[in-house]
């Protein structure tokens, strides 16, 4: 077993993690899903914030270009800062925020004080939550967060730079659909609602 496990240690010792899927958030909870986009070589830096109610409907988005960052966990930083800031903005008292960057979600998990390089940042957001009643912070994979991230890659290069209220930009409409027909799919039904949102989505995307 041993000299199979040094030729094979791939298969042997590291099992296949489940996919996972982005999931609504609880009746009278909105989600904000954040990511940060970083390519060193280019320079390039942006943030995507996608804001979903209970029934997947997208309430709020943001793409958001920065010019003058060193890291791609100071960009991740930087993207929870942005979905909390909307929060405060736009007045919602109850979310769950989601990043795929697990770093930056345990440092905001933890009571004390922030000495990395995105310390001033995390600051930064503890201060802004205590304006809520009622928020979570969780780690998910990137998979559970494709919409945050279809716009946080235009964002980085420039392409994107805005905030969208009660209405969603037609770049992420496609992947907006797919995470409520997965999530229809793992609840075994498509009720009305999400059936016509769906339906709304590909009108306005191919006219």
């Amino acid at each position: 077993m041993e000299k199979l496990r040094k030729q094979h240690p791939v298969g042997l010792t590291k099992s296949a993690r489940p996919k996972s899927k982005w999931q609504l958030p609880p009746s009278g909870r909105l989600k904000i899903n954040v990511d940060g986009s970083f390519r060193s070589e280019l320079g390039d830096r942006g943030i995507g914030v996608v804001v979903r109610d209970e029934f997947g409907t997208c309430i709020a988005s943001m793409a958001r270009y920065f010019p003058h960052v060193l890291s791609a966990t100071h960009m991740e930083a930087e993207a929870c800062r942005a979905g909390i800031l909307l929060a405060i903005r736009e007045g919602w008292d109850a979310f769950d925020l989601e990043s795929d960057c697990s770093f930056v979600v345990s440092a905001l998990q933890q009571n004390m004080e922030d000495r990395s390089d995105i310390g001033r940042i995390i600051d930064d957001c503890k201060s802004y939550l205590t304006y809520f009643p009622s928020f979570q912070i969780r780690h998910v994979f990137r998979e559970a967060n494709g919409v945050a991230h279809r716009l946080a890659h235009p964002a980085s290069l420039n392409y994107l730079d805005d905030i969208w209220v009660d209405e969603s930009p037609v770049i992420i409409q496609d992947v907006l659909y797919k995470d409520l027909c997965t999530e229809a799919r793992a609840q075994g039904f498509m009720s009305p609602f999400m059936h016509y949102f769906n339906l709304n989505i590909i009108s306005q995307a191919w006219g």
